[in-house]
C-alpha cells in the first residue's frame, strides 16, 4: 500500500473513531459535573495536568526510536529491527519507575501547590491516595509492553492501535458514565482510568506480536554503544522539547490552583477540555502522516520533501484557522449551553473596576498557532533534526511561565494562554522553520516567512467576516449553536478557497489525494 493510501487509511479511521470518543468524553464530563460538582473537577484537572508533566522524563525516547526504525524497515532488516526494540523496552522500564518516583517526591509539596489544600477533608476524600492512583496511571503508560505500539507506528499502520486504542476509551468511558451515576464514587471513576491504560498496552502488544512475528526472534546483533550514546544525545535534545510541552500544557491548571484555588481549575478545566479534543481530533491529520514523511526523508529525495513541507504547511494553516475561528465564534456559548453560565470565564476586577474579555479568542489564537507547533514539530522529527534547536523549547519556557505567572493573578484564566501565545510567537514561528529549511529543504527562508506572513493576514480576514457573519445567528439551543458553527467554518473556508483555488498551494495538495479518490473527482496529477 502506498505512503498516501496508508496516510488516507489512518486519518479516515482515527477521525471517525475519535469524533465518537470525543462525544462520549463531553457525556462523562457532564455526568462528572452534575454528580460531583467543580472541586472534584479542580482535583481531577490538577492531578492530571500536574502528573503529565512527568511525561517529560521519557526524554523523547519514544520519537527518537521510530525515527531510528525507518530506515532498517525500508531495508527490511528485522535483527536491526528486534535490537532497537529491545533497547526501547529497557528504556521504557526505567521510565515508568523514574516517573513513579518524581511522583512521590510531590507529596510533601500538596499543601503548596493547592491553594484550598483543606478542600479535601471537606470532600472526604484523602489527597495523598489520590496523587498515588494517578502516579501510577502516569507510570502505567511505560509498563505493559507499552514500547511495542513504536514498530507499528513505524510501518505506518496507525491505524490499527486506533480502532482497538479507542475501542477501550469507549468502554472506559461508558464504564465511568455508569459509575458516577450509580455510585459518585471519585475514586472507581479514577480506578477505571488506570484500568483501560494498561488493557490498551496488552491490546497494543498484541497487535504488534501478530502483524510482526519476527518480533519473537532472537538475534545477535547489539545496539553498540557509540549509536546508544548518539541516540541519547538526541534524547536529551528531544527531552527539552518535553519539557517545553509540558509547561506549555500542563503548567496553566498547576498556576491557577496556586493563584485562585480548585474551583477556578475546575472552571478552567472545561474550556481546558473542549480545546484538549479539538487539538487530539486535528493532531490526527499529522500523526497519521509523521511515518511517511520519515520513510520520505529515509529516501532522500529532496524534491519530495519540500513538496511535503508546503503540502503539511499549508495544511496546517487552513485547518487549524477554520477550526480557531469557529472556536472565538462559538466557545462560549458552547460551555453555556452544555453546563451552564456559571463555568463561564469571561472577566476580572482591578481596583473594584470589571474589565470583560473573551477567553475562547485567546483559546482561537492559541489554537491556530499551535497549528504551527504540530506542523513543525512533526517535519522536525521525521528529518531527525533533534539536536539542533535545543536551545529554542529553553526559551520558550522561559517566556510561557514569566508571561503566565505576571498576567494569572491580575487577569485570570487567560494569562497562562496569553503566555503560550507570545511564547510560540517569539520562538517556534521564528526559530523552527529557520533550522528546517537550512538543513533539509535549502530554499528561502524569507520565501518561507513571506508566504506565511500572507496566510495569516488572509485567516485573520477571513475570521473577522465569519464572526460579523454569525454575530447575526443566535445561539439559544444545540440546533443554533450548531447552525452557527457551522456557518461560520463555511464563510471562513469560502474566504480560503477564493484566495487559494489557483495557488500552487492548492495544487499540490490535491496531488496527495489517493488515486482512486483522484479518479473520482477527476483530478490530474
Amino acid at each position: 500500500m502506498s505512503r498516501s493510501a496508508n496516510s488516507f487509511k489512518n486519518i479516515v479511521t482515527m477521525y471517525l473513531s475519535q469524533i465518537l470518543v470525543i462525544v462520549l468524553n463531553f457525556v462523562t464530563r457532564t455526568v462528572f459535573v452534575y454528580t460531583l460538582g467543580e472541586e472534584y473537577l479542580g482535583v481531577n484537572g490538577l492531578f492530571t495536568n500536574l502528573l503529565s508533566m512527568f511525561s517529560l522524563a521519557e526524554l523523547g525516547v519514544g520519537t527518537a526510536i521510530i525515527f531510528k526504525l525507518y530506515k532498517p524497515i525500508e531495508e527490511h532488516n528485522e535483527s536491526r529491527i528486534i535490537a532497537l526494540m529491545k533497547l526501547f523496552k529497557r528504556v521504557y522500564t526505567v521510565i515508568g519507575w523514574v516517573v513513579a518516583g518524581l511522583g512521590l517526591l510531590c507529596i510533601p509539596f500538596l499543601p503548596y501547590i493547592i491553594e484550598d489544600y483543606e478542600t479535601f477533608g471537606r470532600l472526604g476524600i484523602n489527597p495523598i491516595f489520590v496523587l498515588l492512583l494517578y502516579i501510577f496511571n502516569s507510570a502505567s503508560t511505560y509498563w505493559f509492553f507499552a514500547y511495542k505500539q513504536a514498530i507499528v507506528r513505524a510501518h505506518q499502520k496507525t491505524y490499527l492501535l486506533t480502532l482497538w486504542g479507542y475501542g477501550v476509551s469507549i468502554v472506559a468511558a461508558v464504564s465511568q458514565i455508569l459509575v458516577l451515576i450509580l455510585t459518585r464514587n471519585f475514586i472507581l471513576y479514577t480506578a477505571i482510568l488506570i484500568a483501560s491504560n494498561i488493557l490498551r498496552n496488552f491490546i497494543y502488544a498484541w497487535i504488534a506480536n501478530k502483524k510482526y512475528p519476527y518480533l519473537k526472534k532472537q538475534t545477535d546483533e547489539k545496539i553498540e554503544k557509540a549509536e546508544i550514546k548518539d541516540l541519547f544525545k538526541d534524547c536529551g535534545a528531544l527531552f527539552i522539547y518535553k519539557a517545553n510541552y509540558a509547561v506549555v500544557n500542563a503548567t496553566d491548571s498547576v498556576i491557577i490552583s496556586i493563584v485562585s484555588g480548585l474551583s477556578s481549575v475546575g472552571i478552567y478545566s472545561n474550556y481546558h477540555l473542549l480545546m484538549t479534543n479539538i487539538k487530539n481530533l486535528l493532531h490526527t491529520v499529522f500523526d497519521s502522516i509523521e511515518a511517511s514523511i520519515g520513510s520520505i526523508h529515509a529516501t532522500g529525495n529532496l524534491e519530495w520533501k519540500r513538496t511535503v513541507f508546503k503540502a503539511v504547511n499549508f495544511t496546517a494553516v487552513v485547518i487549524y484557522g477554520l477550526v480557531g475561528i469557529v472556536v472565538v465564534a462559538v466557545g462560549d456559548d458552547f460551555i453555556n449551553l452544555w453546563i451552564g453560565s456559571n463555568y463561564i470565564s469571561n472577566s476580572f476586577a482591578i481596583n473594584g473596576n470589571m474589565y470583560y474579555y473573551s477567553l475562547p479568542l485567546f483559546l482561537g489564537i492559541e489554537l491556530f498557532l499551535n497549528g504551527y507547533t504540530v506542523f513543525l514539530g512533526k517535519i522536525r522529527n521525521s528529518f531527525g533534526l533533534f539536536r539542533q534547536l535545543k536551545f529554542r523549547p529553553i526559551l520558550s519556557m522561559i517566556i510561557n511561565l514569566v508571561v503566565g505567572i505576571v498576567l494569572t493573578p491580575i487577569i485570570g484564566l487567560p494569562g497562562p494562554v496569553i503566555g503560550t501565545i507570545v511564547a510560540s510567537l517569539c520562538t517556534t514561528m521564528i526559530f523552527d522553520p529557520i533550522v528546517i529549511i537550512k538543513n533539509e529543504l535549502h530554499t528561502s527562508v524569507s520565501r518561507y516567512f513571506l508566504r506565511n506572513l500572507w496566510y495569516i493576514v488572509i485567516t485573520v480576514g477571513a475570521g473577522v467576516m465569519a464572526i460579523w457573519i454569525c454575530s447575526f445567528i443566535p445561539a439559544d439551543n444545540l440546533l443554533m449553536l450548531a447552525v452557527r458553527a457551522v456557518t461560520c467554518g463555511l464563510t471562513a473556508l469560502v474566504v480560503y478557497l477564493a484566495v487559494f483555488i489557483r495557488s500552487e498551494e492548492m495544487r499540490i495538495l490535491m496531488s496527495f489525494l489517493p488515486s482512486n479518490i483522484k479518479k473520482k473527482l477527476r483530478i490530474k496529477s
